[in-house]
C-alpha cells in the first residue's frame, strides 16, 4: 500500500520439503553374510540426493571402515574375510540437497569358517635324490598366508616371510651334498593370518656317495683319487679284517698311507660328514 491508499498484492508459491532421503539396501537385519558379498545401497529424494555415506561399525560402534559418494546409488564388494566372526553394524546416511539427512543402522553378523591353509608340494615321498634339487610348492589361503618353515631331520632350516598374500608360489632348494647317506625327512609348515596352520611331512634318501669306489694306481689320472665330496669331514679306511689303516679329516684319497700306496685289493670306507652322520662302502684298489 501506497501513501495514497493504493493496495498492490503479490502472490508466489513456495514449496516446503522436510523429508529427508529414502534409504534401501538389500542387506536385512541381523542378516549372516560370509565370504564376499556385494551391497547395494539405493538413496531417492523428490529433491535429489546430494551425499550418501557407508560404514561398518562395531556392535559397540566403532567405525571401523567409511566410504563416502555424491551419486544416489552404490554396490560394494564386501569381503567379509576382512573381519573377524561376530556381530557388527551397516551404517548408511544420506542427504538430499536441501542438507535434510536420514540414516539406517543394519545390524549384521559375519560368520566365516576358518579353514587352515592349503598345501601343494611337487615331490614323491621317499624318493632317492642326490646333488641339488628344486621343489616347487604352493600354498594358499582365504586370510592370505603369514609363514612358511622349513624343517629337516627336524630342526629349522628355513623361513618364508609372506606379505599375506592369498597364494604364495615358490621353490625350496634341497641341497642334499650337505647331508649324509640314507634317509632324511623334510617337514613344511603354513601358516595363514589367523595362524591356522597346516604341514606336510616328507622323506627323502640321499644317495650321493657310491657304495662302492675303484681306485687305480697306474699313472694314469683314471680313477687315481677318490673325492667323497666337499661337505665330508672325516674318512676312515679300514682293510678286510676291520683294522684302520688309514684316517684323515679331509674329503679325499689316493690310495697312500705315509706316501706310501696300499697293497691292491678290497677295503671298506667310513665317511663322515658336516652333520655328523656316516656312510659306509668298498673301495677295490687295483694297479
Amino acid at each position: 500500500k501506497d501513501w495514497l491508499g493504493q493496495l498492490s498484492t503479490f502472490y508466489t508459491t513456495i514449496k516446503i520439503d522436510n523429508t529427508p532421503p529414502n534409504i534401501t539396501t538389500n542387506i536385512n537385519q541381523n542378516e549372516i553374510l560370509s565370504n564376499t558379498k556385494v551391497i547395494t545401497i539405493d538413496a531417492s529424494d523428490q529433491n535429489g540426493v546430494s551425499y550418501l555415506e557407508f560404514s561398518i561399525l562395531t556392535s559397540g560402534y566403532y567405525e571401523l571402515y567409511k566410504n563416502t559418494s555424491t551419486v544416489a546409488n552404490l554396490e560394494i564388494e564386501f569381503n567379509t574375510k576382512l573381519y573377524d566372526n561376530g556381530n557388527y553394524i551397516l551404517r548408511i546416511v544420506a542427504k538430499d540437497i536441501l542438507d535434510n539427512v536420514s540414516q539406517i543402522h543394519m545390524p549384521f553378523v559375519i560368520s566365516n569358517e576358518d579353514l587352515p591353509p592349503v598345501l601343494e608340494v611337487d615331490f614323491d615321498s621317499g624318493r632317492k635324490v642326490k646333488g641339488e634339487l628344486i621343489i616347487p610348492i604352493v600354498a594358499s589361503d582365504d586370510y592370505g598366508i603369514h609363514k612358511i618353515e622349513f624343517y629337516i631331520d627336524y630342526k629349522l632350516i628355513d623361513t618364508y616371510l609372506s606379505n599375506f598374500e592369498p597364494q604364495v608360489n615358490l621353490n625350496f632348494n634341497l641341497n642334499t651334498l650337505i647331508f649324509s647317506k640314507g634317509e632324511h625327512t623334510l617337514e613344511i609348515y603354513v601358516y595363514d593370518t589367523k595362524n591356522n596352520v597346516t604341514s606336510k611331512l616328507l622323506t627323502f634318501i640321499v644317495d650321493n656317495i657310491p657304495d662302492r669306489f675303484l681306485l687305480t694306481l697306474d699313472n694314469n689320472d683314471v680313477n687315481e683319487v677318490i673325492d667323497f665330496g666337499d661337505y665330508v669331514k672325516k674318512i676312515e679306511i679300514f682293510d678286510k679284517k676291520s683294522k684302520l689303516v688309514y684316517s684323515t679329516e679331509n674329503s679325499k684319497w689316493d690310495g697312500k698311507v705315509n706316501g706310501q700306496l696300499l697293497k691292491v685289493g678290497v677295503y671298506f670306507y667310513c665317511v663322515e660328514k658336516s652333520d655328523n652322520r656316516k656312510s659306509y662302502g668298498v673301495i677295490y684298489l687295483l694297479k
